[in-house]
């Protein structure tokens, strides 16, 4: 996986945006594909995003040694999600 940052033209320049490229294996698109289709027809710029925002509220609980888990609902079973660090 290979990514690089440049900047937004100009129009973008006042709010931040900078433009991120990203070149994935065959899988990994695929991957993004299908997570994109799965959660409703996000784009992939979406699911991106998406997933980078939950990684900000994962990784700092983990440095804290929190625990994270998936709950389901209907019978109150737990598995654990190990995030590396």
């Amino acid at each position: 996986m290979e990514a690089t940052a440049e900047r937004l033209p100009a129009e973008t320049e006042g709010r931040g945006a900078r433009r991120f490229n990203l070149n994935l294996s065959s899988e990994a698109y695929e991957d993004m594909e299908y997570l994109a289709k799965l959660s409703g027809g996000r784009t992939l710029s979406e699911v991106f995003r998406l997933a980078l925002g939950v990684l900000k509220v994962i990784y700092p609980a983990i440095l804290r040694g929190e625990e994270l888990f998936l709950v389901d609902p209907t019978t109150n079973s737990e598995r654990q999600i190990v995030v590396p660090k």
